[in-house]
């Protein structure tokens, strides 16, 4: 993460005085800047406790980068007073970009085609396994925020058959929402999950929704790895009780190549769904607007206020 760390700070600190810290210990940041730090930019998906926070006793605002802030502790960031921002929208763009990508990449035997003609399986007696055209394709999609509308009127472009399940209904949009995620999965051939890490999401794609899904289905994961039961895709991908997957998250990040040794039908990218020019531009300019508003004083652009 590196390289987009440093990408926010060359934005920033024009703007601010910015102490680079990732890598590092929050007890270390305390020490360096002697506990006066008033704002913190965090990645969401890394643990941010209530122990590190008390270690920035004149902490004001935390400025979560993307989406998802699932590592953060946020009732005790809210009991402390702090604000928290985060980037909603900032990447959707990109992250659905990357969706398409990895759904296409099964979906049209791209990868796995790319393997025949290396490994010299492709002969003249076979090239590969007639595939489901894209306009046949029944896609489900899990979670119909930002990113999830994005895929969906990407895929629509496709002729693809769009439906979705979160756990609330919304107005105005045109895809139908199944009664429940299993039946959501029952009736699409992919599954593509675009939901945030909560309690009540942790693992929810288990094996029974991968059963429902069938083994003829793709799955794709580009939200939080921890959605999905790794374990119960691996089982099932193994078993070829699941046509493919392609994930760009995981539960543990970098993921253990052990883990994958042995999976067939398994496209896997390193968490570089939101790694594009315009979504890292865009999180950096509503992160450095958010806080600046802080700082005067004005309402904040994308604040947080759930303490679930």
């Amino acid at each position: 993460m590196q390289e987009a760390s440093q990408f926010l700070v060359d934005y920033l600190k024009d703007r601010f005085c910015v102490i680079p810290a990732w890598d590092a210990p929050i007890a270390d940041l305390a020490r360096r800047s002697r506990g006066k730090v008033e704002v913190i930019v965090w990645q969401g998906g890394h643990t941010l406790s209530s122990v590190d926070l008390d270690a920035l006793p004149d902490l004001k605002m935390i400025a979560v980068v993307g989406a998802g802030y699932d590592g953060l502790d946020v009732r005790y960031a809210r009991s402390r007073n702090i604000a928290i921002t985060n980037g909603a929208g900032a990447n959707a763009n990109d992250v659905a970009d990357m969706a398409v990508a990895l759904f296409l990449s099964v979906a049209c035997d791209v990868v796995s085609g790319d393997r025949r003609v290396r490994n010299g399986s492709w002969t003249n007696e076979y090239r590969g396994r007639v595939r489901t055209s894209l306009q046949e394709r029944r896609v489900g999609i899990v979670g119909l925020g930002n990113i999830g509308q994005k895929i969906a009127e990407r895929l629509s472009a496709f002729g693809c058959s769009i439906s979705w399940w979160g756990p609330n209904a919304k107005q105005g949009v045109v895809w139908p929402r199944a009664s429940s995620l299993v039946d959501l999965a029952e009736q699409s051939d992919t599954l593509i999950v675009a939901a945030p890490l909560t309690s009540d999401t942790a693992n929810v794609i288990d094996r029974a929704v991968i059963d429902a899904l069938g083994r003829e289905g793709i799955l794709v994961n580009v939200s939080r790895g921890g959605i999905v039961s790794e374990s119960d895709v691996i089982a099932a991908l193994r078993a070829g009780e699941l046509a493919a997957a392609a994930l760009d998250v995981f539960a543990e990040e970098p993921t253990p190549t052990s883990l994958w040794a042995d999976t067939p039908k398994a496209v896997l990218t390193p968490h570089i769904g939101g790694y594009g020019t315009a979504a890292l531009a865009t999180m950096a300019s509503l992160l450095a607007d958010n806080v600046e508003r802080f700082c005067k004083g004005l309402p904040l652009l994308t604040p947080i206020h759930d303490v679930a």
